[in-house]
Parts: structure tokens; sequence; C-alpha cells
């Protein structure tokens, strides 16, 4: 059995890191499983997806609220509004010949999108050709945006209660067909083990991947709260390592970017709160580990979003490195301000249906009851290894 997996860009983004989860949670379980992820637009124009990542990445750093007003036009519209501008497209049709050709020639048997565009152009696929493969939207934000195609999928993996309730009564959707289960988060985070607070509360500061932090504020907040342990996660920006490395203590200390997940299992395990932007992934992961967590800074567009959502639940609490850099906050970190926190992520995980496992199981083993798929489902009975590759061109 072949699943294909759908993201968008080549660089690491939460849509990409939540179809490399939906790939290693389907090899856990079914290790015979043939598992092909596939950057459409990289597959379809690597120059091009180049020329674009690039221009993406400079124009949220340069002018993030053109970019935050672009995206709430466009993305925020109703979703029959922006079906109608998209289904005729000739971007759109080009990305459909494209994909027509990869499924024709791979034949998978389940297609799963975390990327809206992805989702739009698969589900155009599977109509016009008449095509009888499943299509399974996976979502990597608190919320739907106006681009996925949610009416045409077939199921929907869907991170809050509220999004589901969204769907079903905007589309009519079958409960059968949506699963609650949090933005998925890679099998090897575990569930957070008890822990008792040290003399001195642990602070984990993240910057993302770019590790966007000022370093005035580092300085003042580390000067300001002395009673607190930090560890400061720089990401792939060297120069930030490298100049931190002056403030490094015993009870500070400077990492660079982690890329084992394994790792960062067993640094969330060490932590009493993070200080981070509201990426979904990240969002997903802290909520799992039951990390009380405070949002420094967000960009316009999805991140903002996700602080909507966060703090209308007390999930979050927002501060700013300069509020509480440069005056001391007597709620900040307090053992009160935690606990309520805590208290609100483990409501929002009880609100989640189903575990991400159990949302795959229950799509593959509804599907292959089907009479028309039972050809396609089959699993070998030999317990080979299973394969995963990445076609880019």
């Amino acid at each position: 059995m072949k699943v294909l997996l759908l993201p968008l860009f080549t660089f690491p983004t939460g849509h990409s890191k939540v179809s490399q989860t939906m790939g290693e949670w389907i090899k856990r379980k079914y290790p015979q499983a043939e598992i092909i992820e596939v950057d459409l637009l990289s597959y379809s124009q690597p120059k091009l997806e180049k020329l674009i990542s690039t221009f993406y990445l400079q124009w949220i750093r340069w002018s993030p609220k053109s970019y935050g007003f672009i995206y709430s036009r466009w993305m925020g519209k109703q979703k029959h509004k922006i079906k109608d501008l998209s289904r005729n497209s000739l971007i759109t049709k080009y990305f459909e010949r494209k994909l027509y050709a990869l499924i024709e020639k791979e034949k998978p048997g389940f297609i799963f999108c975390t990327h809206s565009f992805a989702s739009k152009v698969a589900t155009l696929v599977k109509q016009k050709h008449g095509l009888q493969i499943p299509i399974i939207n996976v979502y990597t934000d608190l919320f739907i945006n106006g681009v996925w195609e949610v009416e045409k999928a077939d199921y929907h993996i869907v991170p809050t209660l509220s999004a589901k309730k969204e769907i079903q009564e905007m589309f009519h959707i079958k409960d059968k067909q949506i699963f609650v289960t949090g933005i998925p988060i890679h099998p090897d985070f575990t569930e957070r083990k008890i822990r008792k607070v040290g003399d001195r509360i642990h602070v984990l500061i993240a910057g993302g991947n770019t590790g966007l932090m000022d370093l005035n504020h580092l300085h003042h907040l580390i000067e300001h709260y002395p009673q607190l342990r930090f560890t400061i996660l720089c990401g792939n920006n060297k120069k930030l390592y490298k100049d931190l490395q002056s403030i490094a203590s015993s009870t500070v200390h400077i990492k660079s970017y982690i890329q084992s997940v394994k790792e960062m299992n067993a640094l969330y395990d060490t932590v009493d709160a993070i200080i981070s932007k509201p990426g979904g992934v990240t969002i997903s992961e802290v909520i799992h580990k039951e990390i009380p967590l405070y949002i420094s800074h967000f960009l316009p567009g999805p991140e903002q979003v996700n602080v909507k959502y966060l703090e209308g639940h007390r999930i979050a609490t927002c501060v700013t490195m300069d509020a509480i850099a440069k005056e001391k906050d007597q709620s900040f970190c307090s053992p009160l301000a935690l606990d309520q926190m805590i208290t609100q992520m483990r409501k929002y995980r009880l609100s989640c249906s189903h575990t991400v496992l159990e949302a795959i199981e229950s799509v593959f083993s509804a599907e292959c009851k089907e009479k028309y798929f039972k050809q396609r489902c089959v699993f070998p009975s030999v317990n080979h290894p299973s394969s995963m590759k990445k076609i880019s061109s």
C-alpha cells in the first residue's frame, strides 16, 4: 500500500513537519506501507519553489504587516468565495496536471494533505478524473483558513472541537469523517513525567528555527529574574548563539538548533514554562507536554489567529519581552499562573476525541471495508521494513 503525503515548500514549516509526523505515525503502525512525500511546488517547478520560498521568507521578515493584511484578505474569506476564485485559474490547472501524472505513476491508496493549496488541487484532480482515492486533510493551525477544500475532502484531522463544529455546520460533514486530535506531533513526544519544581523554576526561551530574539531583552530578563533558570534555544541563528555565550552560566544554558525529536522531548521534560512564538506545531507539542506557555511575539497571519484562540481559552499568556525585562512582573512564572495554564491545557486535551494513531486507524479501517477499495488496501503478511521517500522534482 502506498500513502502520498502532500505538504508545500521544502524549507521547514509547520506543514512539512506535520507531513513528516503523519508519515512516521503510519510507518510505526503499518511498517509495510510505502510512504511517498511530495512537495507539490518543488516537484512541479523546483526553481519556482526556491524563488517563491525566498520571497515568502523575506516578505514576512521585512514587511509582516502587509503579509498579515494580504493573509486576512485572502485566507480569511468565506470558503465558497475562495473556491470560485481558484477553481479555474491557470496556475491551479497546471498543478492539477502535475499531480494527476504523479498519481497515475505512483497509484497511492491514500492522500494526506497538510497544506490548503495541496488539498484544493488534490480534490479537484479527484473530482475531474473520477478517482477513488480518499483524501485526508490534516490541519496545521488552530483554525481552518479559507483556502482549504473542506467539502470535497473525505476525512478531516482537525485541531479543535470548535473547528469540527465549524465545518460540520458549514458543509454538513458527517461526524465519522472528522477526528479531533489537536495538531499532530511526532510520536517520540511522550507524556510529560510528573515533575517537582526545584529551587529554581526552569524557563525555556525558544525563538523558532531562525532564533528571532532581542539580545538586550534577554540580558535584562536574566538580570531581573535571578531566581529563575533559563535555557535559550537559538535555532539556526549562529550569531545569536555566539553573542549569548558571554552570559552562559550555571543558571543560563545556551543551545543551538535541536534537530532530534528525542532530545527536544527530553528538554521539555526538564522545564516548567516556555517563552515562544505560537507556531502550530510548537503549540501542540507544548500542550501535549502541559508546559505553561508565554507568547512573547507572533507574526501577522496564522500565528495571530492562533494567539486569539489560545488567549480566549486561557491556554497561554501573552507577554512582551520588553515589559517583563524592564520591570518585575509578580505574576510571571508564579505557581498560580503556571497551574492555571496547565489546567486549561488539560481541558483542551480532554476535548480531543481521538489520538492521531486512532484517527489513522479509523480512516484505513473504514476505507478497507469498502468493496471497491479492498484490493488496494490489503496489507501483505510479510512484516518487512517500511519505506519512505521524498520526491522533489
